[in-house]
């Protein structure tokens, strides 16, 4: 079995363990072959934030997991990529009154 298959299953698993997927749950997970960037992968993006995670394994999906996932702190200095669905506003202008 391929490493990324081995962390799919791993991922699949681990969602349905802490409650995340199912009917009650906020997590839906779509498998992709290749993203065109296969040497860096098993990859793990998470939306709406945005965040690419690389080199994914069963630690790193744990730690991805438990920070990201439940407690909504993503990990940045994991990822390798940046890309919000809806990107933060952007700061306000020095003296520029809201």
């Amino acid at each position: 079995m391929r490493e990324g298959d081995q962390i799919w299953n791993y991922l699949k698993t681990r969602l349905k363990k802490l409650g995340l997927t199912g009917a009650a749950g906020t997590v839906y997970r779509t498998k992709a072959d290749c993203l065109r960037i296969c040497r860096e992968g098993p990859i793990l993006l998470v939306y709406p934030e945005g965040v690419w995670y690389h080199r994914v394994d069963r630690a790193k999906l744990d730690r991805i997991l438990r920070h990201h996932l439940l407690e909504g702190r993503p990990l940045l200095q994991e990822a390798f990529a940046h890309n919000p669905l809806i990107p933060p506003p952007p700061p306000p202008r020095a003296g520029v009154r809201r």
